[in-house]
């Protein structure tokens, strides 16, 4: 059995907004005024602060390790704070911010997570 072709259907690309667009801007600027504030990954100085503190270490070297380039990363909830405030930001290479997910109670216990509601988290068990 013959098939007929199938007619392309093409849909034009909606433009962006204006607050779309001034949203992403003021973004960017707040990306890269963090990334200019910090310089480096905060995530390894942040379990240096929590080790030193408890007396133990909790991650082997390979896990301190930074990959990629810098992004702006925030501890808190985007719904408790201004996503362009860069006082709500910090800097973590892109390796250990796909990884805070991984770590579980140890991202929230170093500060590198916060709960939506603020309140701190604890540990099954």
């Amino acid at each position: 059995m013959k098939r007929s072709p199938m007619k392309p259907t093409r849909r034009p690309i909606r433009a962006r907004s204006a607050k779309a667009v001034a949203r992403d801007e003021a973004r960017r600027a707040c990306v890269a005024a963090v990334i200019a504030r910090d310089r480096v990954c905060q995530f390894p100085v942040l379990l240096e602060l929590y080790e030193a503190e408890r007396g133990e270490t909790l991650l082997k070297e390979g896990d301190r390790r930074c990959m990629g380039p810098l992004v702006a990363h925030e501890p808190k909830h985007r719904r408790n704070v201004d996503p362009t405030d860069p006082d709500a930001c910090i800097a973590v290479c892109s390796w250990h911010n796909g990884r805070a997910e991984d770590l579980g109670y140890l991202a929230f216990a170093i500060g590198f997570l916060e709960r939506g509601n603020g309140a701190p988290y604890r540990r099954r068990g």
